[in-house]
């Protein structure tokens, strides 16, 4: 299953309630490509029980660029209880996010 698009309404509603960790991928639309997609699908599929990921469209990124400073893209930011927990930058292999969510979600 791909992830699923996630805009600033319906975050604000599930984040602060949500019992999963919430890994939230921001890239323009020229990097959609398959690799960056197929490396978040997997992330998922190792961490099915505790993980929901996410894609957040262009038209919502000034809101969370403005509350948690980003600039850059692709960028990956990992939430629990609407709260960040860590974020990486840059476009990465499945290994390198395998290990980043492993850190975090217990």
């Amino acid at each position: 299953m791909s992830p699923a698009i996630i805009d600033k309404a319906t975050f604000e509603k599930i984040s602060p309630k949500s019992k999963d960790y919430l890994l939230l991928c921001f890239q323009t639309s020229s990097s959609t490509d398959a690799p960056i997609l197929k490396t978040i699908k997997k992330a998922k599929e190792q961490f099915p029980q505790s993980l929901q990921t996410y894609i957040v469209p262009e038209e919502d990124w000034d809101f969370f660029q403005n509350k948690y400073k980003f600039w850059g893209t692709p960028i990956y930011i990992l939430f629990k209880n609407g709260v960040e927990k860590e974020r990486l930058l840059g476009k990465v292999s499945e290994n390198i996010l395998i290990k980043f969510i492993s850190k975090n979600v217990v």
